[in-house]
């Protein structure tokens, strides 16, 4: 059968479709949009599903339903500068993995997708070639966006903790600023400290990572 509704009236048809009979997500009857994607945000599916969409099409799985934003160049850049850091970190320490946008593979409903990340010690047991598994990263960092910012601020940072990260950056790219969330003794992840073009802080999570956080933005 083709379906011609288009968009996410179409996909929520398939996703209920493939989830009754425990088939992998069938993109190919759609049509895609002008980057080559077919647009499944909101769209119900199981983790099963999630796993069959293509690789590298920036889907990320929330509470299970699929969504995928279409990032800024200044998201991109701030998100690339901040990657840079965390690589020069691991290679110089040697202590840990830095990662760049691979999904967290927390539970059978949720899969996020940070912009970065750092992983130390035991958790480094659970990452494997398609992600990590199980547990958060020690350090996550999200760059915020307007249709991502209530998800990071929200849902993710209810993730995290839960699944033990040790300190969370929520980074700012208009109001160049970052917001560093830490590990309370409840195991939630509060605000420690908020940090402007000019100021610096250390990493409390990953050792020997200090930040200068007007070296994450570009120059004015």
């Amino acid at each position: 059968m083709v379906y011609s509704l288009p968009g996410v009236a179409a996909l929520r048809y398939l996703a209920r479709d493939a989830a009754t009979a425990g088939t992998p997500l069938d993109l190919s009857r759609f049509q895609r949009d002008d980057g080559g994607y077919v647009r499944i945000e909101g769209v119900p599916m199981t983790i099963h599903q999630y796993r069959s969409l293509p690789e590298g099409s920036g889907y990320a799985y929330l509470d299970g339903l699929c969504f995928r934003d279409s990032p800024t160049v200044a998201h991109q850049d701030v998100a690339f500068r901040v990657a840079v850091l965390l690589y020069a970190c691991a290679d110089r320490a040697r202590l840990g993995r830095a990662c760049q946008q691979i999904n967290i593979w927390l539970d059978e409903r949720n899969a996020p997708v940070p912009d970065a990340c750092f992983i130390l010690g035991d958790r480094l047991a659970h990452l494997s070639n398609d992600g990590l598994h199980g547990v958060a990263p020690d350090l996550c960092v999200e760059v915020l966006s307007a249709t991502t910012e209530r998800r990071d601020r929200g849902r993710k940072t209810e993730l995290y903790a839960r699944y033990g990260c040790g300190e969370y950056w929520l980074v700012d790219c208009e109001r160049q600023r970052l917001e560093v969330l830490r590990r309370d003794g409840a195991g939630r992840l509060v605000l420690g400290g908020a940090y402007a073009r000019g100021e610096a802080f250390d990493s409390t999570a990953v050792t020997g990572l200090p930040v200068e956080v007007g070296g994450l933005f570009p120059q004015p």
